[in-house]
């Protein structure tokens, strides 16, 4: 399957390029800097594999040759940015610490039988807090703020679990 890639800005002579779905794989993008190099239009690459994304100066009309050559070559489909391609963009940039929290999640249930998870602990973390600022006198702001927190994930919890 062919990448898109998302021209998320250009200005004659400079053009950034989104690949979400190449996002992280940095053999892609070394082959993807050596292969665009040979075109005469080309200037000069930057490629950031852990961005997905790729910045590139040239001469010329690049739009039109790396259209037809990413699709003849099997490197990308070239498409301007659009509410889809941000929206996609989006869901690869949250998906990783959502990935992250949900694996971490996992480990602390199995470590503690079940008996804790992690909203659990930042629920009771929040409101060990708030308590510790009642009982310094910082009522007004850190401990009302820190119980509307712990309250909001209450909220969260009840709403997930019956909905």
């Amino acid at each position: 399957m062919t990448a898109t890639a998302f021209i998320c800005h250009a200005i004659p002579g400079r053009m950034r390029l989104k690949i979400p779905s190449k996002k992280g794989d940095q053999l892609y993008f070394e082959q993807l800097v050596e292969r665009l190099a040979d075109l005469e239009t080309i200037d000069g690459i930057k490629a950031r594999a852990l961005t997905g994304s790729l910045v590139i100066a040239y001469s010329g009309d690049i739009h039109k040759t790396l259209q037809k050559k990413g699709i003849e070559e099997g490197w990308f489909e070239l498409k301007k940015s659009t509410a889809d391609a941000r929206e996609t963009m989006d869901k690869s940039l949250f998906s990783l610490p959502h990935t992250v929290f949900e694996n971490v999640n996992s480990e602390l249930r199995v470590m503690s039988y079940g008996l804790v998870d992690l909203p659990h602990l930042a629920l009771f973390t929040l409101l060990l807090l708030a308590l510790r600022q009642l009982l310094r006198g910082q009522i007004v702001g850190p401990a009302l703020s820190l119980l509307w927190s712990a309250f909001q994930l209450v909220y969260l919890f009840r709403t997930k679990h019956n909905g």
